[in-house]
């Protein structure tokens, strides 16, 4: 049956986190609201589980009006930008103690509130009732039970959370519905929270995590039927708590994404797709000319350039003696270095601020990355050097065929 928009209240039962494995060939949820939907068909006692997406991006692409997916076609991805430090108890104001992690140390909080799920370039996720009819359970409430929490990556001491910053009861300190670190200490003292629904509602969380990895969340939906007896069913949802690296998004804008395409990416758990060690991939503006990295910085041909200055883009005649002019430098004549938009070089690129020419170097044919103003000469060129292997491949294979 296909889920529509409605209500849900739901209680929370604990199980333990035990090893999983990755969700194969599952597409990735990166930002924009859905909604985990849990449906009830009366007429055949069916329980249904899905992700309704209602303008999130899948796989990088924003999806117009709604769209149901099964859980097991996707994976939400909770981004490391969602990285918080745990405070432990602070008396009135905040504890954070349920989430399992110690004060100081970082855990990953995918955020109720929708401006700060935007801010954090997050999935702002719901609970929603779907197709299920007021007057089917009793008191129109139904029971979720966290049956268990699978988890697979490389870190121990991994804990899973659901709470609220307020839940109508007046304070900013969160209200831990259910917690694998401390079940007792939960609200209710069981993992369990009852909610009055209405048509169309639907309730908003906290979910948090521990450690970066893939989180596979078993609930089990349950319920009073209001014409006697009970009845239940089970859904599991994937959620990938990710590093900059492996979160199927593009962070430092160059146009690739997580390992091993992005060179800033050491490995799927490094933080950063930046690189300090790569001028044309470390956020910095290493020449000065008010721009950096690939693609924005003319003078880096990818993000694995090391330099953002070449010698068609350095406001240097570095070929003096070969141009038939010899006031012609660089790509554009220099005009990319003249910042003051006074005619010349700035002297932070030469000191002997050359005026800006209407032609740039003829050796660097428009090109501001090439790093070579000066025309071919004797000498054993790139082109040669690339070719040589391929030649003695050749040539050992001749010499092997005659010996044989």
């Amino acid at each position: 049956m296909r889920l529509g928009r409605s209500a849900l209240a739901f209680a929370v039962t604990l199980g333990s986190i035990a090893a999983a494995a990755p969700a194969a060939g599952a597409s990735t949820l990166t930002s924009g609201h859905a909604d985990l939907a849990i449906g009830y068909d009366s007429s055949l006692d069916e329980w249904e589980f899905a992700v309704l997406c209602q303008g999130c991006a899948i796989d990088g692409a924003p999806i117009v009006g709604e769209q149901e997916f099964e859980p097991s076609e996707i994976e939400i991805v909770v981004p490391e930008a969602t990285a918080t430090t745990a405070t432990g108890p602070v008396a009135g104001i905040v504890d954070d103690t349920l989430t399992g992690a110690s004060p100081g140390s970082t855990y990953y909080k995918l955020p109720e509130a929708e401006i700060e799920a935007t801010n954090e370039e997050a999935p702002f996720l719901g609970w929603l009732r779907a197709g299920i009819d007021l007057g089917d359970f009793a008191g129109d409430q139904i029971t979720l039970e966290l049956v268990g929490v699978s988890y697979t990556g490389a870190a121990g001491g991994v804990h899973f959370s659901l709470f609220s910053a307020d839940a109508g009861l007046g304070n900013p300190i969160p209200h831990f519905w259910m917690s694998t670190f401390d079940e007792a200490s939960t609200v209710n003292g069981d993992n369990t929270v009852s909610l009055s629904v209405g048509p169309g509602s639907h309730s908003h969380f906290n979910l948090g995590f521990t450690e970066l990895g893939v989180y596979e969340v078993t609930v089990r939906a349950s319920g009073d039927l209001a014409a006697g007896g009970t009845t239940s069913g089970e859904g599991t949802y994937i959620v990938r708590v990710a590093s900059d690296c492996d979160d199927a998004v593009d962070n430092d804008g160059d146009g690739l994404a997580d390992f091993p395409d992005d060179p800033g990416c050491a490995d799927e758990l490094d933080l950063s797709e930046r690189n300090p060690l790569i001028q044309c991939d470390d956020g910095a503006d290493n020449d000065g000319d008010g721009l950096s990295d690939f693609p924005d910085d003319p003078g880096c041909a990818s993000p694995a350039s090391n330099t953002e200055s070449p010698q068609c883009q350095n406001g240097i005649n570095d070929d003096v003696g070969q141009d038939p002019d010899p006031g012609l430098i660089d790509f554009d004549g220099g005009a990319s270095l003249d910042l003051d938009d006074d005619g010349f070089v700035d002297a932070q690129f030469n000191p002997a601020t050359p005026p800006v020419s209407a032609s740039g170097d003829p050796q660097c044919n428009g090109i501001a990355w090439r790093n070579k103003e000066r025309s071919g000469g004797c000498g054993l060129g790139v082109e040669l050097a690339i070719l040589i292997p391929g030649f003695l491949w050749v040539w050992r294979r001749r010499s092997s065929s005659r010996s044989s």
